[in-house]
Order: C-alpha cells, then structure tokens, then sequence
C-alpha cells in the first residue's frame, strides 16, 4: 500500500546547488566517458539521448512555485563554477573535445535548458516533493544509462557504475568511527527540519549498538520514481553503492542487505555492522 503521508512530505530546495551540482556531474561524466570510448561514440550518443526531449513534467517542477531565496547566505555565482569544473576536468582537450564543446553539450542536458529558459536568476526555492526532486536530478542520467546499456550492453552498465563510484568518493574523505558514521547518517533522517532523506523515505530502527545497526526502509520515494520512469537502471543509479559507501570512511564498516524495494522486495533491510580486526 502506498503511503500517502510520504508523497505528501515536502522540503525547501535551493535550486542554485542542485543547478551546479548537475552540471559538475555531466562534465565529470563526459571526461570518463570519452576517456573510455573517445569523441566518435560519445558525442553522437549523448546529444542524440536529448536532442528531442521535451519532458512535460520537467517543465512543470522547473516553471512553477519558485520564489528568490531569502536564506542567509551568499549566492552561488554559477558561472564561476562552471569555469573552475571546465579548467578542472578539461584544462586541455580530452579525446580531441575541447571545454567549450564540452560546455555546449552540458547546456543541452537536462535540467540545465529548462532552469536557463524560466529562471534570470537560480538563486531561487521552493517547497518540493523528493520524488520531484529526484527527477530533476536523476532523469537525464537515468537516460544516458538507458542509451549506454542500449548501445554497448553489460560493458554500459559498468561504465555508469564506476563514473558513480568514482563521483561519489570524496578527495579527502574524513575518516570516522562505526558510531560517528550512523549517527551522521540518523542525524539527517530523524531531523525535525525537512530535508530530501526524510522526505524520501519511512525508516524504522530495528536495533542499534556500538558494532551494528539495523534500519528497515519501509517506503521509498528513489523506488517508486524509478519503478514508474527508468525501471531497468533504478538500482543501478539508485542502490548500487550503497555497499561502497560507508566504506569511504572506515574500511572496517560493511554493509549487509537481502531486500530492497527498488527490487521488488517489501523493505530494504539495511544492517550495517563493524567487523571484528585480527589482533
């Protein structure tokens, strides 16, 4: 049964971050994917995945509810970011595809035209769904996948993983105890401030303890949008490294799971446990 209470949950969204955020992403994955297949198979296949999108849900997220942010804080001035990922990822040309190509492609992608076509400025918010939320960050990708998959079979599938795996891996991880890591992460969930965790998902904790915890996922909102959009990647872009990555902060971390929504299972049964070291 579909838990009402859930879809009807809301937070406040920046659009400034989620705007830089995408465009790292599709620069950092244009990099690897021409390191991998170079400019004759990457470039036709990446504008020939958008070139006729016209996503009305798309349009409706992006063109409706903003108001200019009022939060303290200094504005992201996006264009000076968008130069410093260039300069970071494409400094020189990579398989022959310079920034402003590169920069081109990126403007094309979803949902940079549309946040461009309705909004002077990104320094706006407003109160969204997390379903909402993941198709704007998550449809584009989700169809690059689609194509890959499509295009090049198993070998497309590995590629969105390690371009992921390697997204989602801090320079500089900070390393952190079993405790500190669960609580980081029952800090976000049980907040009294809506934010996208809990917006996302209805958890219980089953137990808790210095060496294991156990949290079961009840609902899913990044299960139900990819069952109804993108069902054949969901657990690619959506779950696959979750294994990977408590292990970014302490190796001794490791996660154990034998359900999940996104696969047709009742619960995503989370046990995340310390193993016992050698002496």
């Amino acid at each position: 049964m579909v838990n009402i209470a859930l879809q009807q949950r809301k937070f406040s969204l920046k659009l400034a971050p989620l705007f830089v955020g995408s465009y790292q992403r599709y620069i950092f994955y244009l990099k690897r994917l021409l390191q991998r297949l170079g400019q004759k198979q990457i470039l036709p296949l990446w504008k020939d995945t958008f070139i006729n999108y016209n996503d009305k849900y798309m349009n409706q997220i992006i063109s409706t509810g903003w108001k200019q942010s009022t939060r303290n804080g200094k504005e992201l001035d996006a264009k000076e970011l968008i130069e410093k990922f260039l300069l970071k990822y494409f400094k020189t040309s990579v398989e022959g595809v310079s920034s402003s190509e590169v920069q081109d492609l990126v403007e094309a992608t979803p949902p940079i035209p549309q946040i461009r076509k309705n909004h002077a400025s990104i320094n706006v918010e407003k109160y969204i769904s997390a379903y909402e939320t993941i198709h704007l960050r998550e449809d584009a990708v989700a169809l690059l996948a689609e194509s890959l998959i499509k295009r090049y079979g198993k070998q497309g599938e590995f590629m969105i993983y390690d371009i992921e795996r390697e997204r989602r891996t801090p320079s500089n991880p900070k390393p952190c105890s079993f405790t500190e890591f669960v609580k980081r992460g029952r800090n976000v969930l049980e907040s009294p401030e809506p934010n996208f965790l809990n917006c996302a998902v209805d958890a219980e904790i089953i137990s808790d303890s210095n060496t294991e915890h156990v949290m079961h996922v009840k609902q899913c909102e990044n299960a139900r949008y990819f069952h109804e959009h993108h069902p054949q990647v969901g657990y690619l872009i959506g779950c696959s490294q979750d294994e990977f990555d408590p292990q970014i902060y302490n190796k001794n971390i490791q996660l154990q799971r034998t359900s999940t929504i996104m696969e047709g299972g009742k619960i995503c049964d989370f046990r995340y446990y310390l193993i016992k070291q050698a002496d």
